[in-house]
């Protein structure tokens, strides 16, 4: 299974009204908006905006924030309802950017898939995201590679930034190099060995998540593993609401 339907398959348990295909106005008549917020962007966590009115990617890599934008046009989105723009939301030093504007705050949803583990302070990125939610109604979700008790590091450490050189929309039981193939070579390879961690388990994203201010955590690790090269691992995903 694909985790992207994984990913949809969970929309329920991620807790959000979810736009209706056929009714996108609320009770008292006004325009029912539901605003997505991509941080380090891929083809998975696009599955959900069928069902937002709104969604914004943030990448580091001008590569992928222009291959999000062309998918975007190809799928026949308007800039409005989905863009991606290039920035790094974890930057120890926060200069006045295009993402200070209130386009990029007050989300209903903000979600990492499957970069998490490129992130040098994850924690910091946590508390980062959950800043730009709705208080009260915005959720933020991870999506990752799940470890049993305490976490791994990697060796190899390059900045705090986030590579691609990992393809994410995978299949249980297939090869970790199918899916989202037209990425140029460039691209594919463009932040190798910026994986700093090889997983995290419920108690650490628990307390990440506690400490950027959530209620309503959660966390749960998909049935079925998925393979990553010739390496299977099991795959979590963690939500938590902005207080």
């Amino acid at each position: 299974m694909q985790l992207t339907q994984e990913i949809l398959d969970h929309r329920d348990w991620i807790g959000l009204p979810w736009v209706d295909k056929q009714a996108t106005v609320g009770t008292a008549g006004e325009l029912k908006e539901v605003r997505m917020l991509e941080y380090k962007i891929l083809p998975s966590s696009s599955a959900l905006n069928p069902y937002v009115t709104q969604a914004r990617g943030v990448d580091i890599s001008e590569g992928m924030v222009k291959e999000y934008n062309k998918r975007a046009q190809e799928q026949g989105f308007s800039p409005q309802n989905m863009c991606a723009t290039q920035g790094d939301l974890l930057a120890q030093t926060q200069t006045s950017s295009l993402l200070d504007g209130a386009e990029f705050f007050n989300f209903d949803l903000a979600i990492v898939d499957m970069g998490f583990h490129h992130f040098e302070q994850p924690d910091l990125a946590v508390t980062r995201l959950v800043e730009r939610l709705k208080p009260g109604i915005g959720v933020l979700v991870i999506v990752d590679w799940a470890v049993e008790g305490g976490e791994h590091h990697h060796g190899h450490r390059h900045g705090h930034g986030h590579g691609h050189g990992d393809n994410h929309d995978v299949q249980a039981g297939h090869s970790h190099g199918g899916g989202h193939q037209d990425h140029s070579e460039t691209l594919r390879q463009e932040s190798l060995h910026t994986v700093a961690h090889h997983g995290f388990s419920k108690e650490r994203m628990i307390t990440f998540f506690k400490h950027a201010g959530c209620i309503e955590v959660e966390y749960l690790v998909l049935e079925r593993s998925l393979k990553f090269g010739q390496e299977e691992k099991r795959i979590f995903m963690a939500r938590g609401r902005r207080a």
